[in-house]
């Protein structure tokens, strides 16, 4: 039952994720910004990883940088 309060908040996001997932699909002519999208997830797991578990942040920056300009570059 310990678990359940870890696991939950990993679920729930993840189901979020999704959601959101399939309903840029429907939004967005190409597809090649939704699976971009997806996979800053990367950026989303390090942060809960942070927030959630304590987890360092600190060796996570530079990928986290390299996320953030390729979706900023995709967006122009």
């Amino acid at each position: 039952m310990k678990d359940i309060k870890v696991l939950a908040p990993v679920g729930i996001f993840e189901g979020i994720s999704s959601l959101f997932q399939y309903a840029s699909q429907g939004l967005i002519a190409s597809s090649v910004i939704t699976i971009s999208l997806k996979r800053s997830s990367i950026l989303f797991s390090a942060i809960f990883g942070y927030l959630f578990f304590k987890e360092k942040i600190r060796e996570r920056i530079l990928p986290i940088g390299l996320v953030i300009v390729g979706i900023v570059l995709l967006a122009l």
